[in-house]
């Protein structure tokens, strides 16, 4: 929040956060951020193993330095890091049961990694947003490429995650019922996604917006009652 208060002050969707509106000062976000990041993956380090501790610390250098710092404001590509750094949480916490890094545990960073251009690129095909991105210069993938294209990223981005999640499912030896739920909420996602890809409506697009978190919310939820029952 403090690297992007200056854009966020000309975004439409972002002008009224605590930030760029004045509720609070840079230096106190400054401060704030890094005394609890520096305190956040000490504790982590000093608590769990090493392994995990490395993961969360990557997961906050992807995010503030590669994706916010360094390539947020060069490249429609930085999305790509963004979603690496928005899987390494749950790559850790995998890591945490298992003490290692397995398959399952690569195909949850995986499964965020392909699920975050279906909830950023909705988001920016919407009017108000996208002219946000286009003021604030950011190379956001609607305003540097086609909007055809970046349906066409949605598109392949809900299909590798939905592919991941029944694969997590099967990895995890879930029940019948717990695959056929996830197989049906793929479903759903991907009628819903490649309906948009062949006649777009601002409408379905916010919709699928909306359908996105909840999509992540039930897969995750299921893939732990898979688990646990």
């Amino acid at each position: 929040m403090y690297f992007d208060r200056d854009i966020d002050a000309i975004m439409e969707r972002t002008k009224d956060r605590p930030l760029p509106s004045g509720r609070v000062s840079a230096s106190t976000v400054l401060i704030n951020g890094i005394v609890l990041t520096f305190l956040g993956i000490s504790i982590a380090f000093l608590t769990l193993d090493w392994l995990t501790g490395l993961v969360i610390f990557f997961g906050f250098f992807f995010d503030v330095v590669i994706y916010t710092i360094w390539l947020k404001r060069r490249t429609k590509f930085s999305i790509i890091f963004g979603g690496i750094a928005g899987g390494l949480p749950a790559m850790a916490g995998r890591i945490i049961i298992t003490g290692q890094l397995d398959e399952v545990g690569m195909e949850f960073l995986l499964f965020i990694l392909a699920w975050i251009p279906v909830h950023i690129l909705t988001l920016a095909l919407l009017p108000k947003n996208f002219e946000g991105y286009k003021e604030a210069k950011i190379p956001m993938w609607p305003v540097v490429s086609s909007k055809s294209q970046t349906m066409r990223v949605i598109a392949l981005g809900a299909i590798v995650s939905s592919m991941t999640l029944y694969r997590i499912a099967h990895l995890l030896k879930a029940s019948a019922i717990i695959r056929i739920i996830i197989f049906i909420c793929d479903l759903v996602f991907l009628i819903l996604v490649i309906k948009n890809l062949i006649t777009p409506s601002n409408k379905l697009t916010f919709l699928i917006f909306k359908i996105a978190s909840l999509y992540m919310i039930l897969g995750f939820l299921s893939l732990y009652l898979g688990v646990v029952f």
